[in-house]
């Protein structure tokens, strides 16, 4: 049989370094969910995973519920490290982002009503740290207008059937691939092109 236990205090949990929290929606400025040195806990560990999720309380809709969050990782030498990522109703991130000295983890954009962010530093997440990656989406509104690859991106998926083409003036060349709708393929280079307006799915590598 369990046993229960009494808390001495309201805080008896919390009383330990500050490991998470949670932001309750509406709320449309954006928010600092982490600024500074990742935490050290009693035993002088730093964990070394953010996990980040938002759940909504509300039945589901023709609106989605979504948050963007942007997550840069540096050290004192001025090396910084971004990703810009989107969760929300299912829709989670792990970030090995405790290694770095200075952590900034901030949303872009409003935490929707009815719903709640929550993030908890950890030590290792067992069944994700090896995956660790995020999504991003981006919309290619106009044709032929090369656009910045998202930082950390690994592979890229459109909505219609185009041609993509790398342009590489590095190497005085280009590399074009024909892309199915819904295909996904490996991203070749840092910028590319598109024959026709679109929408990409992008997957990114993690901390």
């Amino acid at each position: 049989m369990a046993r229960q236990y009494r808390l001495d205090t309201l805080q008896e949990l919390g009383s330990a370094p500050r490991l998470g929290g949670r932001f309750n929606g509406p709320k449309n400025d954006t928010t600092a969910l982490w600024k500074g040195r990742p935490p050290t806990t009693i035993e002088g560990l730093t964990p070394n995973v953010l996990s980040i999720a938002m759940r909504s309380t509300s039945a589901l809709g023709a609106t989605s519920r979504t948050v963007t969050i942007r997550a840069e990782g540096g050290n004192s030498f001025g090396g910084i490290i971004t990703r810009e990522f989107s969760v929300g109703e299912g829709l989670s991130a792990d970030l090995g982002i405790g290694a770095f000295q200075h952590v900034l983890v901030r949303t872009t954009t409003p935490i929707p009503a009815d719903c709640t962010l929550f993030f908890c530093w950890v030590n290792e997440l067992t069944f994700s740290s090896s995956l660790l990656t995020l999504n991003s989406f981006l919309n290619y509104p106009v044709a032929g207008v090369r656009t910045r690859i998202p930082e950390g991106a690994f592979e890229m998926t459109p909505e219609v059937a185009c041609q993509v083409t790398f342009t590489m003036n590095q190497l005085g060349t280009t590399f074009v691939q024909g892309v199915a709708a819904g295909e996904s393929i490996p991203v070749r280079w840092g910028t590319f092109s598109c024959n026709v307006p679109n929408q990409f799915f992008f997957r990114l590598r993690g901390f």
